[in-house]
């Protein structure tokens, strides 16, 4: 098994992010102009499937990718899936930024 990397104020960024975000409106992400997207194990029981599909029914520029197999944190059991996602999202919102409605 393969232990989580510990990065010094990790928990606490995190804590304070969870505080933050349960007072930020879904629609507030409807005004971003730019796509981005949500990566999700499949069988994540931290955070259910079901939370990131409701996130993509609320927002409109949301594009969800289910890492089949994996759970809460596929960038490390799925490596290769969850790189090749990142970079065509990075270069879907470049060439958003790049050629602004």
């Amino acid at each position: 098994m393969t232990k989580g990397h510990i990065i010094s104020g990790t928990a606490r960024a995190l804590t304070s992010f969870a505080k933050s975000a349960k007072s930020l409106p879904l629609d507030a992400f409807n005004t971003l102009e730019i796509p981005f997207g949500a990566i999700w194990g499949e069988h994540d029981t931290v955070i259910p499937l079901s939370q990131a599909e409701t996130l993509a029914k609320h927002i409109s520029q949301l594009s969800l990718h289910v890492i089949l197999g994996a759970a809460h944190i596929p960038m490390e059991t799925h490596p290769e899936e969850c790189d090749a996602l990142v970079l065509s999202l990075l270069q879907q919102s470049v060439a958003a930024l790049s050629n602004p409605k």
